[in-house]
C-alpha cells in the first residue's frame, strides 16, 4: 500500500495541507521553529506514493500506457436524417398491366424472398398462356412425326429428304414454344408455374379453365412493407410501383457537412448517431460517400450506412451525429479518465516503479473528445495510469486520512 511518513501537524483534517504537501513539485523547506523532526524529514522525502501489489493492480484494472505526442483526435457534431438503404430496398411492379384482385400484405408485415405480395388479373397474361399452350400442343405432335420420320427412314420406308423436312418442322416448333415460354418469364411466371401450366394441358382436355390470367406478385427480397402503393380493384400499368418492400435492419443517415469541416471527413470512419426520438440509444454507422458541396449552403451531403437491428430507428427520424477527426496539430494527450481532481488541482498518477504512482499535478490546455491535451507536468515518454485512476486517487486519500488520525 502507499506510504507517507508527514506528521499529522501537515496533515488536517480538510486535507488541505495533505495535499499541498503531497502535491508540492517536490521542494524542501526549512524546518520550522518548534517542528517535530518527522515533519522536517517528510517534506525532504517529496511527493507522497501509491503501491499496489500484483494481484491489487488486477483488481482495479490499471492500465498504464507511455505519454506521447500525437495528432488528436476532435469531434464534429452532424445533424441529418435516417433514411431507406436503397440497395436493401425493392420497389415491387408488374411487367404486364392488369387489375389488382387481391392484396396478400398488410403495412408492416414481414416478408421472406418469394413470398406473395398482390395477385393481378390480366388478359395479356390469359393471351400469353393460351398462346404457350397452343404451341407446346403443336411441338408435341410435330416431335411424334419426327420420331416416327426417324424409325422410317432408318427401316427405309420414306426418303431422306422427307425425313429432313420433318426434323426441320421439329426444330421450328421448338423455337416458336421456345419463344412463347420466355413470354411467360417477361411476364413474371416462375418456372414452377409455367411447368404446372404445361402439365394441364392433356389430349382429352380443353384449354377453358387451365388458362389463368391472374398473376401472384412475389417479392424479390425479404424485409418489411413498408408501402403499399395501390388497392384492390385498382387498373394498372405495367412497371407501376404496387408494394415497397425494405430491410430495416440496415439504414442510411443523410448528413451535413459543412466546407471548413469537409477536411477532417473521409470514408470508412465511424460516425456515432442519436435520434431525438430514441436520446437513452446510439446507433453506429460508416462514413461510405461523400457528395458535392452545394453552392446554396456550402455544405455536402454525406451518407452513413447504419445498423438497425431492433429496427427502432425509422426512416425519416432527425438524427445527431458525432464523428472524430484528426485535430491541425500534434499535441501531448493524455485520455481523460487517466485525469482525477485532487483538492482542486487535476493530477495524473505516473509510473515510478512496478506497482508505484505518483501524484503529478498538470496543467490542462485543451479537450479532444475522450482526450485532454496537457501543457504542463509530463513529459514525452512518461507512463501514467490510463485506467483505474480513480481507484489509486482512492487510495492516495485513504492513506492520508489514516495518517492523519
Amino acid at each position: 500500500m502507499s506510504t507517507s511518513t508527514i506528521t499529522p501537524r501537515i496533515f488536517r483534517p480538510v486535507l488541505a495541507g495533505s495535499l499541498a504537501v503531497a502535491l508540492s513539485f517536490g521542494l524542501s523547506c526549512s524546518k520550522t521553529p518548534g517542528e517535530p523532526p518527522k515533519a522536517e524529514q517528510a517534506k525532504k522525502a517529496g511527493p507522497a506514493t501509491v503501491e499496489l501489489d500484483a494481484g491489487q493492480m488486477k483488481a482495479a484494472g490499471i492500465k498504464v500506457v507511455t505519454v506521447a505526442r500525437t495528432l488528436p483526435l476532435r469531434e464534429v457534431g452532424l445533424t441529418g436524417a435516417a433514411a431507406y438503404d436503397e440497395t436493401r430496398t425493392a420497389r415491387i411492379s408488374s411487367r404486364i398491366s392488369g387489375r389488382v384482385v387481391e392484396l396478400l400484405k398488410d403495412f408492416g408485415s414481414s416478408v421472406r424472398r418469394g413470398d406473395a405480395v398482390c395477385v393481378l388479373d390480366s388478359p395479356e397474361l390469359g393471351e400469353a398462356q393460351s398462346e404457350y399452350l397452343s404451341r407446346l400442343a403443336e411441338y408435341r405432335v410435330v416431335k411424334q412425326s419426327a420420331e416416327r420420320a426417324r424409325r422410317l427412314v432408318e427401316a427405309k420406308a420414306i426418303s431422306q429428304g422427307e425425313f429432313l423436312e420433318r426434323e426441320g418442322a421439329l426444330r421450328r416448333a421448338e423455337a416458336t414454344l421456345a419463344f412463347a415460354e420466355n413470354r411467360l418469364h417477361l411476364f413474371d411466371m416462375g418456372e414452377k408455374d409455367i411447368r404446372r401450366l404445361g402439365e394441364s394441358l392433356r389430349e382429352d382436355a380443353s384449354l377453358h379453365g387451365v388458362v389463368s390470367p391472374e398473376l401472384t406478385v412475389r417479392s424479390p427480397m425479404a424485409g418489411t412493407v413498408t408501402r403499399i402503393e395501390v388497392s384492390r380493384g385498382e387498373v394498372v400499368d405495367r412497371l407501376q410501383t404496387l408494394v415497397v418492400v425494405s430491410d430495416l435492419t440496415s439504414l442510411w443517415a443523410w448528413l451535413d457537412v459543412y466546407e471548413k469541416d469537409l477536411a477532417g471527413i473521409r470514408k470508412g470512419q465511424k460516425v456515432t448517431i442519436v435520434a431525438e426520438a430514441l436520446p437513452a440509444e446510439t446507433f453506429e454507422g460508416t462514413i461510405d460517400f461523400i457528395g458535392e458541396v452545394e453552392p446554396q449552403t456550402r455544405a455536402a451531403r454525406v451518407r452513413v450506412r447504419l445498423a438497425n437491428p431492433g429496427e427502432r430507428l425509422l426512416p425519416g427520424m432527425f438524427v445527431r451525429a458525432t464523428v472524430a477527426v484528426p485535430a491541425a496539430r500534434e499535441a501531448l494527450v493524455v485520455p481523460r479518465e487517466a485525469v482525477q481532481d485532487v483538492e482542486g488541482r487535476s493530477v495524473v498518477f505516473r509510473e515510478i516503479g512496478p506497482g508505484r504512482f505518483e501524484p503529478v499535478p498538470i496543467t490542462v490546455s485543451g479537450a479532444f473528445g475522450g482526450q485532454l491535451e496537457i501543457a504542463e507536468g509530463l513529459d514525452e515518454g512518461d507512463r501514467i495510469a490510463a485506467r483505474g485512476a480513480f481507484t489509486l486517487k482512492g487510495e492516495l486519500l485513504k492513506d492520508e486520512l489514516g495518517e492523519e488520525e
